[in-house]
């Protein structure tokens, strides 16, 4: 197993004890990195890969304990967790997904509610 850098040590410290900074560490150290990842995986919807970028930055903090106790190097660790996100977000932008066309095809053309159904004894 590769040996952890200082540099990561020092992001997953500022992670666990300043969150905001460590966030901010990561993103200038590791952001294009995870972004091209994630790019790499969804070309077509740009913005689905900023928002699964930022989930691996949300992925990194969450773990950032574990990986200290581990001595697990981080940017392997990032490369595995960008790709791994961004194939579960293509996985579920591919699902197909029903057209609201296809839907109302399928419901009666009249759902009588148990309101309409009392006001049209009582009128009746």
């Amino acid at each position: 197993m590769p040996e952890m850098q200082i540099e990561d040590v020092v992001v997953l410290h500022q992670l666990v004890n300043e969150p905001e900074n460590g966030i901010r560490l990561l993103q200038q150290q590791y952001g294009g990195l995870i972004y091209r990842i994630v790019c790499r995986v969804l070309p077509e919807y740009p913005q689905d890969a900023e928002e699964v970028a930022a989930d691996v930055l949300v992925k990194a903090w969450e773990n950032a304990s574990s990986l200290l106790e581990d001595s697990r190097p981080l940017m392997p660790w990032l490369i595995v967790t960008a790709r791994n996100r961004a194939i579960d977000r293509r996985r579920g932008l591919a699902r197909p997904t029903a057209e609201l066309s296809e839907i109302m095809d399928i419901l009666p053309e009249h759902l009588s509610s148990d309101g309409e159904d009392l006001i049209g004894t009582l009128v009746a």
